[in-house]
Order: C-alpha cells, then structure tokens, then sequence
C-alpha cells in the first residue's frame, strides 16, 4: 500500500483504521452508516464504484501486450477514467491501485489582512485611552504570534502618543505547567530591552485558548522585576478558559469547538496575514 499525504495531515483514529485495513473494493462494497460515510469520504460509497471501475480501465489499458506494445483490451464494464484528485484531497493508493477520498482540514477565512489591521488600530487605541501615562506603557510580546504583533501595536502606538514605544518578546517555554508531560520545548530568546519595575507591561498574545500561556508568562515576569501592572491584549480569544484570566483587550472573539483550531499566519514568515478556523480531522 502506497500512501500519499501533506505533510501536516492528521487521521481521526478510526479513519486511520479503515484506510489502512481495508481496500477501496471493500469499502465501496461494505454497508457503513451514512452518518460515518460522511465524516469519511468527500462523496456517497456508490461513487467509489465508479473509481474502481475507471482504475480498472487505466489497469487494462496499462498492461503490455506479448509484443511489447501497449495492450488495447478493455473490460466490458469499465467507464472512462476519473479526474484527477484536485489538491483538496490525499491520494490512498491499494494494491489495485484505487484512490480513495478523504476529508482533509476545512479552513474558514475569520479576518484577513485589512480586517487584522483594523482589529490591531481599535486595540492601540484603546491601549492609550486606559494608560493616560504613556511614558510607562511596555509591550512584551509572547512568541511566537505575539512578537508580531505587539511590534506592530508599538507602531501604531507611537504614531498616537508621538514617542516611541518600549516592546520586547518573551519566551514561556520554561515556565510551562506542562514540562514533564512533552519533551523539552524548542525555546526562543527573550529579549526585554527596558526594566520592567514600575511600568505598565502590555503582554501581547496571538490566541487566548485555556488561558495557560498567560499564566507561564506572568511566572516569567516576576522574574525580572515588578511591574507596576499588566495588561493582557490577544488578536483572538477563542473561550474554553481554564484558568481565571481575562484579556484586557481583544481583537475578536471567535466561540470555537474543543477540536477546533486557530490558525494566525504573518506576512513576516514570508505569508499572508489572515486568521482562520480549522475544523476536521480530529485537530
């Protein structure tokens, strides 16, 4: 068996089971109940048929003839070849050679890039109309999403106030409640060019989900100095809170599922700058 798949694709465990252990004949023969079929495959059992039958044919018309030629038989009851599987799909090849489809993640566009702007203008502004004291305001950024912004944030800010902006970034990896659970985490520099005592610390977030990231980051801000307060701004928050915190300011409130997920892309990492829901494929 031949398996061809995007390299971030992930299976649901029973999805998995069914493709691994039975052939596509199988699966166009066996009697599954439509409401599985349909988290399964893009179209109804009976299409599968039609593929099978048009693998057939390419099967039949790929064999070589005694004379070293390509051999012209058909099968009596094959159809004409199917399309090729479009790019929203992974290729499953059996033995015979039968593709099967599959979902594969669904993404729905929440902002894009101009409504991220607007999203990052509304949070400055409402950052300077509750810290009338400009001069103490800080941004800290958490990476990785929140490097982007809270620099972007410290841009708009300093156009408001008319001075520059202190911002820095932070790395929580260490102070994660969840260290003996995963291996140890990839860490990135923590760079705060300003001390941090008796300032208004702005800690800026991409996704606000269970509310752990902020509490890792608040432990690693104890360690270099006591601000006079922080401030928590996230582009989005998602809900399922698992901790009491709350952000300050928020970008957009998106009610997701559990098995949802976030998505925020940067034109700083070479792509475009938009945000959006995944759902599928048990992510």
């Amino acid at each position: 068996m031949i398996l061809f798949l995007p390299q971030d694709f992930a299976f649901h465990d029973f999805a998995k089971n069914i493709a691994m252990l039975l052939s596509a004949k199988t699966l166009a023969k066996a009697r599954i109940p439509p409401t599985i079929t349909r988290g399964l495959c893009r179209e109804p059992l009976m299409r599968s048929r039609e593929i099978a039958k048009a693998d057939e044919y390419q099967f039949y018309a790929a064999r070589q003839s005694p004379h070293g030629g390509q051999s012209t038989a058909r099968h009596p009851r094959l159809c004409a070849p199917h399309s090729p599987l479009s790019t929203n799909h992974f290729s499953l090849r059996c033995p015979s050679g039968l593709p099967l489809r599959f979902f594969m993640h669904k993404e729905t566009l929440i902002l894009n890039s101009a409504a991220m702007e607007r999203a990052l203008t509304r949070i400055a502004h409402e950052i300077a109309e509750r810290n009338e004291n400009s001069a103490e305001v800080a941004l800290v950024g958490i990476h990785r999403g929140g490097v982007f912004l809270a620099k972007r944030l410290a841009a708009i800010l300093s156009g408001i106030w008319s001075q520059t902006v202190p911002v820095g970034s932070m790395d929580i990896g260490m102070h994660r409640d969840d260290l003996d659970r995963q291996p140890a985490p990839a860490l990135q520099p923590t760079r705060i060019p300003f001390d941090v005592t008796g300032k208004t610390v702005i800690l800026v977030d991409d996704v606000l989900f269970s509310g752990r990231t902020t509490r890792a980051a608040l432990d690693a801000m104890t360690d270099l100095g006591r601000p006079k307060r922080v401030q928590l701004a996230v582009l989005i928050d998602r809900g399922h809170r698992e901790l009491p915190i709350k952000a300050d300011f928020v970008g957009k409130n998106v009610p997701t599922a559990l098995d949802q997920r976030i998505n925020v892309r940067f034109h700083e990492e070479g792509g475009t700058d938009e945000v959006t829901l995944e759902t599928g494929g048990g992510a």
